[in-house]
């Protein structure tokens, strides 16, 4: 009990009193907004996630100074579920499937982000102004009678309420759904009913508003993979985004949420980097390693590189094979284009057939150390649920787990090739020279320098190619050419962010809240965008 007060103080400590800016300090000339219209709708939508609203507002103050008008849609506990509702709030799944989220974290995410627009003049929009009873209850009519599959598959109004909800749930959970138990379906149709009445809401608005943009973060989970939907469906100049690993930088996509936009082929060329470029990225993923240019990390300061075979009692005579995953709960939406129906399965799948078929190879799977780093620690662990699985021989597998010091670099250095499903580590390998194949949905794939296989039995033709020749080599120049291009393209260096102790690790820098604004060139594209002055970002 101590422990969940301590969680929930720091909760809301974190959310309330987070770096907050103070708009209303500002000397810069604001346009008062029109309330009967909008240029850009901001999805903020869930408050309590703080970063969110500070970058968002930054964004907002930009369209005001342009002359835009700018409405933010809050939730003001309108939903029975959200991204904001996880076993750190309430860690009982009965509770939760019986009461939803409780009063203390929807007071805390009405007063917490919300905050971060103060002073500036815009259009507040609140979620339960486009909802009403009738809603509610046909709703419930709706998802009533559905099964758990019934649920898990349901689309509504060109919605995939059931891939959002699904999301959803497992974010809560912070492990798949069978760990809810007999609660199960109970908890999935509460994110779905979330998700059907934010379709609803927003049906609303965006028929109201008819905004030119919608700025959304994340694009996934209820309810901003809905709002996602809903943007697309009326035509509306999306931008998703999230903050980025390398310090004062922003990921930004266009059309769609950016776990989709990045795995798609390149329908552009990447120019030659320069020296100066190439030297540039050299140091940033040397630096990875430790995390030091980055203000989101999954890195140890004190990385263990040397003695790793002793360590692990590898065999110098015999190949090794690293198998790198991802946090088991994150990001779960759906992809047409899926080899395996997740990352156990591909795991499983991996080590059965290597330990199998090829007794002298040796595995070495390295557990994403996002387990157990940030706010969501997975509560589905990839090693524990590795020895559950009574049918595999271990004998030949090593398991570092997420919290092991020794470093992912250092491990692929050592392999003959390595596997990812979905991490983005793969981009840094195939910089390093390393062979990579990709099993799951990685940004790294279709980018022409990592071995792509397009169903599951050419998956395991590429394993076993790879196991037993050399052939082939990866292009070193081309993949440094996109991990610049992910790194200092795609995430953006925004002027308008200031590194900061505290939560979040950034904050709107004082000159942009002050009025001595600095040049932006990135939220000025992103805005540019927005407002139909652009075709990309």
């Amino acid at each position: 009990m101590v422990k969940y007060l301590g969680r929930r103080i720091l909760l809301w400590v974190r959310a309330y009193f987070g770096n907050i800016p103070k708009w209303k300090n500002a000397s810069i000339q604001l346009r008062e907004c029109d309330v009967h219209r909008t240029d850009v709708l901001i999805a903020t939508n869930v408050g309590s996630y703080l970063p969110g609203a500070i970058v968002e507002s930054a964004i907002a103050s930009r369209l005001l100074e342009s002359g835009k008008s700018v409405s933010v849609v809050i939730c003001d506990a309108a939903l029975p579920s959200c991204m904001a509702c996880t076993k750190e709030w309430i860690p009982k799944v009965e509770t939760f499937v019986r009461r939803g989220p409780d009063r203390l974290m929807c007071w805390v995410c009405q007063k917490s982000g919300p905050r971060a627009f103060n002073g500036l003049p815009i259009n507040r929009i609140a979620l339960s102004d486009h909802l009403t009873d009738h809603d509610r209850e046909y709703v419930d009519k709706t998802l009533s009678t559905m099964s758990l599959s019934q649920l898990a598959s349901f689309q509504w109004n060109g919605v995939q309420i059931g891939e959002h909800g699904r999301a959803g749930a497992i974010r809560y959970l912070k492990s798949d759904l069978s760990r809810a138990g007999q609660h199960a379906e109970a908890l999935l149709r509460r994110f779905c009913a979330a998700a059907m009445l934010t379709t609803l809401a927003y049906q609303r608005i965006l028929e109201r508003y008819r905004p030119t943009g919608l700025l959304a973060r994340h694009g996934v989970y209820v309810p901003q993979g809905v709002v996602t939907e809903m943007a697309q469906a009326f035509g509306i100049n999306l931008v998703t985004w999230m903050p980025s690993y390398r310090k004062n930088t922003v990921l930004f996509a266009s059309g769609d949420t950016y776990h989709k936009v990045m795995i798609k082929p390149l329908d552009y060329k990447l120019p030659v980097l320069t020296v100066l470029q190439t030297q540039e990225l050299r140091k940033y993923l040397a630096d990875r390693e430790t995390g030091a240019s980055d203000w989101i990390s999954f890195s140890s300061k004190s990385n263990i590189e040397d003695g790793i075979a002793e360590a692990l009692k590898l065999d110098s005579t015999k190949p090794i094979v690293t198998l790198y995953t991802n946090v088991a709960w994150d990001a779960q939406v759906h992809f047409d284009d899926n080899l395996f129906e997740g990352m156990f399965d591909w795991l499983r799948a991996t080590v059965q057939f290597l330990t199998t078929n090829y007794p002298d190879i040796q595995i070495v799977v390295r557990v994403h150390p996002g387990e157990l780093v940030g706010q969501l620690k997975s509560e589905q662990p990839v090693a524990r649920e590795m020895r559950s699985w009574r049918e595999i021989d271990f004998r030949q597998v090593r398991i570092v787990d997420a919290g092991s010091k020794i470093s992912s670099y250092s491990l692929a250095g050592l392999s003959k090739f390595v596997v990812i499903y979905a991490s983005k580590i793969g981009i840094e390998l195939a910089a390093r020279g390393v062979r990579v194949l990709v099993a799951g949905e990685a940004w790294v794939k279709n980018k022409g320098i990592s071995i792509d296989p397009s169903s599951r039995e050419a998956y395991f033709s590429a394993l076993e190619q790879l196991v037993e020749t050399d052939a082939t080599s990866v292009n070193i120049e081309a993949a440094e050419r996109y991990a610049y291009h992910v790194f200092f393209r795609v995430m953006r260096n925004v002027s308008s962010l200031a590194t900061s102790r505290g939560y979040p690790p950034f904050r709107v820098s004082k000159e942009t809240t002050s009025g001595n604004r600095v040049p932006d060139t990135s939220l000025e594209s992103v805005i540019d965008f927005l407002t139909g002055n652009a075709s990309h970002i």
